[in-house]
């Protein structure tokens, strides 16, 4: 369910060539840096008027021609900012090229950036694309399998469950207003979540 959800929104993402704004467009192929897009941006360096109004009439041109034969995309960042936090914890191979195409910036100048959404969530995204961290995540309830493992719903919509035999403290009626999750990526793909009731973090895997 999670999977169909994010691959719609993913179609979206890619379909929304909504404006023509240069510095949100990014190459489909041939990597990070769109040469349509760069060849328009640098007209910008061009001092005589005249000769800077045509280089732009001609690169607006070819950039209006790579939207409509769809080699080049315009995305909004937020829009991928979406698609990140909607696969926090999904291997999806597709979402590694998507990241890296619409990153932006190289990489020796990315800095890790954080968001704080409306429930209160942090979410810390990485340098290179996609989510390092989601922190003060407001948790909607918390359950145990048959083997005794936390499964932990958040009030995203997002169900986790623990994956090692950690102990951790059970959680009570008491304990769930304003319980949050602070949920992070480790190595290899590994995911470790805390709960604020406090207790050890514990690892986890994303059900849906």
């Amino acid at each position: 369910m999670a999977a169909r959800r994010i691959q719609a929104l993913m179609g979206a993402v890619v379909a929304g060539a909504a404006s023509l704004a240069p510095s949100m467009a990014q190459a489909q192929e041939g990597g990070t840096d769109s040469a349509t897009v760069q060849a328009l941006l640098a007209c910008r360096e061009i001092a005589e008027p005249q000769a800077r109004t045509a280089c732009l009439d001609a690169r607006v041109a070819d950039f209006a021609t790579a939207l409509d034969e769809g080699r080049l995309v315009v995305v909004e960042r937020s829009r991928i900012r979406a698609v990140e936090r909607e696969s926090f914890g999904i291997a999806l191979p597709s979402m590694a090229a998507l990241s890296n195409v619409f990153g932006g910036g190289e990489a020796e100048e990315a800095v890790p950036e954080t968001e704080t959404l409306d429930d209160g969530t942090t979410v810390v995204y990485r340098a290179g694309g996609g989510v390092e961290e989601l922190r003060g995540a407001p948790v909607a309830s918390v359950d145990t399998d048959p083997y005794g493992k936390f499964i932990v719903t958040l009030e995203n919509g997002q169900v986790w469950r623990q994956s090692d035999s950690t102990r951790v403290r059970s959680v009570r009626a008491r304990h769930m207003d304003g319980l949050t999750a602070d949920i992070s990526t480790g190595l290899f793909g590994s995911m470790s979540m805390r709960l604020s009731h406090s207790g050890p973090s514990f690892k986890v895997e994303r059900l849906r």
